[in-house]
């Protein structure tokens, strides 16, 4: 009974949970004392406290591996447990084992521990289920549900969170519908999967069916009309509500800047009766967000001692991409925490601003700092880059950071190799990119139209359509100028009598040719898009595919 309420005590101090489990006998995490214990024998201590006490501390017992569990120590845990005196053994060993390879992400460790267990209670099942669930195994999850002997408003519930995370609503809806008995969490479920789906509609008539509602709730709907844009919509709803917390205050302020309405956002931030960091970062950044460089400053000059780095962030975004680069340099030089974002945003202003060197120096600063470049910052770097030799340099640094991996960065390396005048090398990172998107097929086409190949800038854009990508006013632009570099534009014009009549009546038609012909003498100002068989009828008959 002692070591049972040392572990009650242990629980509510979690801050000596560590120390307990480091010097409890052979419980140590000391090498050699693990070394001394097969993983397969309980530690001898353990041991010897349980084979001589009454069979109520079988709970102390669980609760010991609990703390095994809660420090991360799961070879340790699983240790104990199997080799548990039979005192020990039950229903709640079970369950904290259970809990334990969920946590750890081992669910088919823990669905073997499920079917050898002599008795499950309905939370037990409630726990594999959520387990499922967690690991997006939802079907899994509902062949456990179907087959459960029992179920309480839990295991609803559980079923229910696993549908509406994963963005199933519509059988989260059917099990909502079907339960015999609905509580406030469940309410809540529904009315966030539906929040968080954008699907304002649904998510208002929860919000207005509900039996009863918090302040939680209440911010879940106004955070669902703001971020879809009805600003509207939560500022009425924010007005009506019963109470407000911080976060309500801050959700709020938030919609107002991102639909451009800073000077509400400023009154309702002057009206909060309380503040947080949160609070002064949200108006940093939306004022910066929104042009109002002096004004955010004020705010972040206003801000109390230990500002969030977000803020500083914000404002280093703000001035950079403002042309202010010496006030930016000067912040980044102050930030007293410097981490990614932060070099990317000093990074990434200078090279929109043009200032190689710059670029270069802090990209080299960057690499001796503890702070790993992402591909953000590659592609930052790839822009000023004016020479094979450097973007033969990033490419090896994206490749022994397991980077190329990235569209984004793919198609920048592609782009710049063919600026760089390596159409060889461009075409080799097109061909290496494995997740291609409209961007790659366009700056692939552009590469060869630049070096006289419009052959293969067609043909790449015939096999674009082929695979289904939508075209882009780019990618017509880059078409347009390899159909004038292959001498196509007479061929052009002397086609209209062979293209059907509904092509030649149609407006798209008459867009498409006239940008034809004025593709190298007025900049285009816009093209609409033009379906798959228009242009493999069109450039079929100018003779495009056969170049």
């Amino acid at each position: 009974m002692i070591l049972g309420r040392v572990l009650q005590l242990l629980r509510r101090r979690p801050l000596l949970q560590t120390t307990f489990l480091r010097h409890h006998g052979a419980l140590a995490n000391h090498p050699n004392q693990s070394a001394s214990h097969p993983a397969h024998h309980a530690p001898r201590s353990t041991r010897a406290v349980f084979d001589g006490t009454p069979h109520e501390d079988a709970v102390a017992y669980a609760n010991l591996i609990d703390l095994h569990l809660r420090c991360g120590d799961l070879p340790r845990a699983e240790a104990l447990f199997h080799a548990a005196p039979t005192a020990a053994r039950g229903l709640r060993l079970d369950t904290a084992m259970l809990d334990g390879y969920f946590k750890a992400g081992r669910v088919d460790h823990a669905r073997r521990l499920f079917d050898g267990m002599p008795v499950k209670s309905v939370g037990a099942w409630t726990r594999v289920v959520s387990g499922y669930c967690r690991a997006r195994r939802v079907d899994e999850a509902r062949r456990l549900f179907d087959a459960m002997p029992v179920r309480d408003v839990v295991s609803w519930t559980a079923m229910l969170q696993g549908y509406a995370r994963i963005g199933m609503m519509r059988e989260a809806r059917g099990l909502f519908d079907a339960m015999p008995a609905r509580d406030f969490v469940s309410w809540t479920v529904m009315l966030q999967g539906y929040a968080r789906r954008g699907m304002l509609r649904e998510a208002r008539e929860v919000f207005d069916q509900m039996p009863e509602r918090n302040v939680v709730t209440w911010t879940v709907m106004v955070k669902a009309y703001a971020d879809q844009g009805h600003f509207q919509e939560a500022m009425e709803l924010f007005n009506k509500m019963p109470q407000r917390n911080l976060h309500s205050w801050n959700i709020m302020i938030s919609g107002c800047l991102r639909a451009g309405n800073v000077d509400e956002a400023v009154r309702l931030f002057e009206r909060m009766p309380d503040r947080n960091a949160v609070s002064w970062t949200t108006m940093v950044t939306g004022l910066a967000q929104n042009g109002r460089v002096s004004m955010a400053r004020e705010f972040f000059d206003g801000m109390p001692e230990n500002r969030d780095t977000a803020a500083w962030n914000a404002m280093i975004t703000a001035y950079a991409n403002d042309g202010q680069m010496n006030e930016a340099q000067r912040l980044f030089d102050s930030i007293p925490a410097k981490d990614l974002v932060s070099w990317n945003a000093i990074i990434h202003g200078y090279a929109k601003n043009k200032h190689k060197g710059e670029v270069m120096g802090l990209f080299l600063l960057m690499l001796r700092s503890a702070v790993s470049p992402d591909r953000t910052t590659l592609i930052s770097v790839l822009v000023t880059s004016e020479s094979t030799v450097e973007v033969g340099q990033i490419h090896g640094l994206a490749t022994t950071r397991g980077l190329l991996s990235d569209t984004s960065l793919g198609n920048a390396l592609l782009t710049m190799y063919s600026r760089s005048g390596d159409l060889h090398s461009a075409w080799q990172v097109f061909k290496m990119i494995q997740e291609k998107d409209p961007i790659t097929w366009t700056s692939m086409m552009r590469a060869f139209a630049n070096h006289g190949r419009a052959s293969y800038a067609l043909q790449a854009f015939a096999q674009m359509l082929q695979h289904g990508y939508k075209p882009s006013s780019t990618t017509f632009i880059a078409a347009l100028s390899a159909c004038s570099h292959a001498g196509l534009v007479d061929k052009g014009r002397a086609s209209r009598a062979h293209c059907p009549p509904s092509v030649q009546r149609g407006m798209l038609y008459e867009q498409w040719w006239g940008k034809l012909f004025q593709s190298l003498t007025a900049p285009l100002v816009q093209v609409r898009e033009a379906t798959t068989s228009f242009w493999s009828t069109c450039l079929g008959r100018v003779g495009c595919g056969r170049r």
